[in-house]
C-alpha cells in the first residue's frame, strides 16, 4: 500500500474523531467509517440529532454538545448542511475536517470549503478514510487507484 498523503496521516493520527452523520443504519457512510476507525483502535464520537447511541457509543445531537475533547471531524451528510458543521468545528477550536467523497456529490459545499480556508481548518474533501484505514477492501482500493 502506498503511503497516505500527509494531511490524511495527520487526520488519522487524531486522538478523537467526531463522525457527523453516523447512525443506527448499517449501510450509512458515517456508520461504516465510524466502524472502520474504531476497528483500527481510534477513539470516535458519533454526532447525529436523531440518535442517542451508535454501535454502543453515546451519540450527541451536535458537535457543541459532545463533552469530549475532539481533534478532528469527519462529515458524512449532505453538502447543504456542511457550512454549519465548519462553524461548529471552528467554535470548538477543531482544525481538521474531512468531508466524505465517494461516488456522487460528496459532503462538502463550495461555501464550506471556503469557510475552512477562512478559519485555517485543514480540509480533506476528495476521498474517504476507508481508502486508507486498513485493512482496505478491494472496492476501496480500486476507488483510491482510480482517484
Amino acid at each position: 500500500m502506498r503511503t497516505p498523503p500527509l494531511n490524511v496521516q495527520d487526520f488519522l493520527s487524531s486522538r478523537c474523531i467526531a463522525v457527523i452523520g453516523a447512525s443506527g443504519t448499517k449501510e450509512n457512510v458515517g456508520t461504516l467509517v465510524m466502524k472502520k476507525l474504531m476497528s483500527a483502535g481510534m477513539k470516535v464520537v458519533p454526532i447525529n440529532p436523531h440518535s442517542t447511541s451508535v454501535m454502543g457509543v453515546p451519540c450527541y445531537p451536535q458537535l457543541s454538545s459532545a463533552p469530549l475533547e475532539i481533534d478532528a471531524v469527519f462529515v458524512a451528510t449532505r453538502a447543504s448542511r456542511s457550512e454549519q458543521f465548519v462553524r461548529d468545528a471552528h467554535e470548538r477550536g477543531i482544525t481538521k475536517m474531512w468531508f466524505h467523497k465517494g461516488i456522487g456529490a460528496g459532503s462538502a459545499s463550495p461555501e464550506s470549503l471556503q469557510l475552512c480556508k477562512d478559519y485555517g481548518i485543514t480540509v480533506i474533501s476528495d476521498s474517504c478514510p476507508m481508502w486508507y484505514v486498513g485493512p482496505v477492501d478491494v472496492f476501496h482500493k480500486c476507488l483510491r487507484f482510480l482517484h
